[in-house]
């Protein structure tokens, strides 16, 4: 007490130490206001770059979409009647090599069509579709933001079409995604499971839920239209202050 005091402090630093202390307060305060301000700031960008890729999923399912069913039947079709023409036509006549060459160049444009329409697909619909769910839900971009735990009963060789599998990663990614961005939520739990030749999947957070009267944005109609392709139907349910939870119900089989 002799040597360490009020007044041996201030004697020694020129302040007294509650200015001392003060100071050292004002530090740490700035220091810490400026950390939230980077985390915010970085919160920001990365969902940002979510929500981008995102917009660049639906573009490539459209473009695919599109691919498949106009572009490619529409060449289908000319190949065709080509054909058909090449059938009538006298076989020594110079209108029936043209014909033949017009087939194969109709035939190289559908090859050429096709490859691009898997190139649009994602990689992961190879995959077999526990795989795909856990790449999903274990992506390090929904992992930073918050705490997502995952519940699988699926067999790792059971593999949907790679269609199929793009719809349910997408429903599943955009459930994700939602949550990250306006659910305020700790902690979401993935639920995926075979039941009675149904795949069910649930994706459930502790938010703040829904607002009373929600107005179904782009995404969640997105995720609709997806389930109905699928065969199947999902239900999205959010209590006020109690977490939102989106179920996906659909048939294991492709019955169409």
């Amino acid at each position: 007490g002799n040597a360490l005091n009020s007044a041996t402090f201030e004697a020694a630093f020129g302040v007294p130490p509650l200015v001392f202390r003060s100071l050292v307060g004002l530090v740490l305060a700035i220091t810490i206001i400026r950390a939230l301000e980077v985390f915010e700031v970085e919160t920001a960008r990365r969902i940002e770059a979510m929500e981008e890729e995102r917009t660049l999923a639906a573009e490539r399912e459209r473009i695919a979409r599109e691919l498949h069913d106009g572009a490619i039947q529409t060449v289908y079709t000319a190949g065709l009647l080509v054909e058909s023409a090449h059938k009538m036509a006298a076989p020594d006549s110079p209108m029936a090599g043209r014909l033949e060459r017009a087939e194969e160049v109709l035939n190289d444009a559908i090859h050429a069509l096709r490859r691009s329409l898997g190139e649009l697909r994602a990689a992961s619909a190879e995959e077999p579709l526990a795989v795909a769910v856990r790449r999903v839900a274990e992506d390090p971009r929904f992992r930073s933001l918050v705490d997502v735990s995952l519940d699988l009963d699926l067999a790792d060789s059971e593999r949907f079409s790679p269609v199929r599998t793009d719809h349910v990663l997408a429903i599943l990614g955009e459930a994700l995604s939602n949550t990250v961005r306006h659910a305020r939520a700790r902690q979401v739990k993935v639920t995926a499971r075979r039941v009675e030749g149904r795949l069910k999947l649930n994706v459930e957070d502790d938010g703040v839920g829904l607002p009373r009267d929600p107005e179904a944005g782009y995404g969640l109609r997105n995720m609709r239209d997806r389930a109905r392709l699928l065969g199947g139907t999902l239900e999205v349910t959010g209590p006020s202050g109690k977490g939102t939870t989106v179920k996906l119900d659909m048939p294991w089989e492709d019955e169409r």
